[in-house]
């Protein structure tokens, strides 16, 4: 029974498609990645941005559901703003 096992799980790992990458390529990834999240002020995982807002740690849902609604109410005032001025100024682009 263990032999069988064994030779089925040593088939199924020589026939998969997975690749690994050398630990070069692998660690030039993670320090960009690093790079990016320290540029972005990202103190640790997980980390959501929200309209500019940076939400970090364990948030609970409503907390994101009220940034989300926030930000729509955002944009749709800053459409309308830019809206308003484009038909005062009759600079409308179609």
């Amino acid at each position: 029974m263990w032999r069988h096992t064994r030779r089925t799980c040593t088939k199924l790992i020589q026939q998969s498609r997975v690749h690994v990458l050398p630990i070069q390529s692998q660690r030039w990834a993670v320090q960009k990645d690093f790079g990016e999240g320290q540029a972005a002020n990202v103190a640790g995982t997980p980390t959501f941005f929200i309209n500019g807002r940076v939400m970090a740690g364990s948030v609970k849902p409503e907390t994101f559901v009220q940034a989300i609604e926030e930000a729509i109410k955002t944009a749709s005032s800053h459409l309308a703003d830019v809206t308003a001025t484009a038909l005062s100024a009759n600079q409308f682009i179609i």
